[in-house]
């Protein structure tokens, strides 16, 4: 009997000890997962969380146990950007383990992967999610100095009627219907560009938005200098103009890819745009996850 006594409550110790090492401080954290070729990015804020894309397997749910508290199984929101899977495909499992309020997904689904996966997701739990259309004008708060701006596309879908977009309103994810209209574009150009600011810090998070969008969002006058860019593509010639780095002038640069993958990311000449505009070039396949924290003036990286 004081056996079992003394083995309970090592235990509950345990158990108190992993709780105080869970508990949120107040600064913003932003990891980077490292997913091999695709994106997931998740963001935390006191009990808010966030994940920006899942990769294309459980490796964005593996992202999430080792970095969210074992005891909170529930994300504020899920934002998809575009439909390819290597931004999509871990989905199903990170909806079968956590509860999701809110889901923000691309306007397009013109690859089956995606209209597949749409079945799949309003057979879930994730059905009772409210849709919030990822269109330029989204807001998404988590504190009064913090908040995730979108950027991008700019029109909206009831508007976008060549853009073989989703006729989504703002409800049940039950209740979405999908528009049967063709795209004849490049889907990486409708992905959800994402301004994410914390008091004085500014992230600018591109998905596999383009060159095209980018001289898009100049001319808007939507971008300026930030403190740091998820870069657009993995690192992709198709993206990350010199003139996109000059008019951001970003400190700190993060590329999401896989190691030794088969599309040559990141491009040589994308890393000599950032290193000779003086931005420190943060890559996956060479540091695995990164883990950034932002009390809103000062940011640092976890080991």
């Amino acid at each position: 009997m004081k056996i079992i006594t003394t083995f309970c409550m090592i235990v509950a110790l345990g158990l108190v000890v992993r709780v105080i090492q869970d508990w949120p401080d107040k600064n913003l954290h932003i990891i980077f997962c490292d997913v091999g070729q695709g994106d997931a990015i998740l963001l935390k804020y006191g009990f808010w969380q966030m994940l920006i894309d899942t990769g294309y397997n459980d490796s964005g749910l593996d992202c999430l146990n080792d970095h969210l508290p074992f005891w909170d199984k529930q994300l504020e929101a899920v934002a998809i950007t575009h439909p390819h899977s290597d931004h999509f495909g871990g989905l199903p499992d990170v909806l079968e383990n956590y509860q999701v309020k809110d889901l923000i997904l691309t306007d397009v689904a013109d690859t089956e992967e995606f209209k597949n996966l749409l079945l799949t997701i309003k057979t879930t739990q994730s059905s009772q999610a409210m849709f919030r259309n990822g269109i330029l004008g989204r807001k998404i708060s988590f504190s009064p100095a913090g908040e995730l701006l979108v950027l991008s596309p700019f029109d909206s879908p009831i508007n976008a009627m060549n853009a073989g977009i989703m006729e989504f309103s703002e409800t049940m994810l039950s209740d979405v219907k999908r528009a049967d209209f063709a795209y004849d574009g490049d889907l990486n150009e409708r992905s959800i560009v994402l301004l994410l600011r914390y008091f004085e810090f500014e992230l600018l998070l591109m998905a596999d938005a383009t060159i095209k969008n980018e001289l898009a969002l100049i001319d808007r006058g939507l971008i300026g200098r930030v403190e740091g860019v998820k870069i657009g593509h993995h690192g992709s010639k198709t993206s990350t103009s010199e003139l996109f780095i000059k008019t951001t002038q970003p400190e700190f640069s993060v590329i999401s890819c896989g190691l030794n993958n088969k599309f040559g990311h990141p491009a040589l000449e994308v890393i000599q745009t950032l290193q000779e505009n003086f931005s420190q070039v943060w890559r996956t396949d060479e540091l695995g996850f990164l883990h950034l924290v932002t009390n809103g003036q000062y940011y640092w990286l976890l080991e």
